[in-house]
């Protein structure tokens, strides 16, 4: 069982003993170089999850954005990697603004939400941040952080990335671009002979 399947625990902002060995792994694989991957081959999210959205409290389901292409990433404010790329993350949304088929979902695992509080406001960080309240699905569990999943209008992952990288790469704002216009298009229905 990985450090995702757990309930997040809320009594300190740091990471706890349960949570050491996902740390120790991280930071090992930071120190060789081996953190980042990625992958795009796309496959099917098959579970559901619950998320609080951090800033009044609703509940969503993961679920609850089928239809529309969701940036997921899963991150800490005591990740340093995760606080080094986020900048790129904010510049990635702002391109998407006023784009009604890209969301945005970032999913803090910070046990101490005073914690979070406080690095959203000195951040002045203004995308949606959730706290999970249930187990990922088995598809979006890792054992590093940050980890960033793109999801297309179907639930199928096209993109998964474990470890930081630039998104505000040009690259990147195409790819995802590309998967708005195709969430904006109508679905295809097939038709039999």
């Amino acid at each position: 069982m990985g450090w995702m399947d757990r309930q997040p625990i809320r009594e300190s902002g740091k990471p706890s003993a349960r949570w050491l060995p996902a740390g120790v792994l991280l930071f090992s694989s930071l120190l060789l170089g081996g953190c980042s991957g990625s992958s795009t081959t796309p496959r099917a999210i098959t579970g559901d999850c619950e998320l609080r959205l951090h800033s009044n409290g609703e509940v969503a389901r993961l679920s609850d954005f089928k239809g529309k292409v969701v940036f997921f990433h899963v991150w800490a404010t005591w990740c340093g990697p995760c606080v080094m790329e986020l900048p790129t993350v904010v510049r990635l949304a702002d391109q998407f603004k006023d784009n009604p088929n890209v969301r945005f979902v970032l999913v803090s695992i910070d046990e101490q939400l005073t914690d979070l509080d406080a690095f959203i406001e000195k951040k002045g960080l203004h995308l949606p941040v959730y706290t999970l309240q249930s187990s990922l699905p088995s598809e979006l569990q890792t054992e590093g952080i940050p980890a960033t999943f793109f999801i297309d209008r179907a639930g199928k992952i096209r993109r998964e990335q474990v470890g930081s990288y630039e998104w505000d790469r040009q690259s990147m704002v195409d790819e995802l671009r590309q998967l708005g216009e195709e969430a904006a298009a109508p679905a295809k229905v097939a038709v039999s002979p």
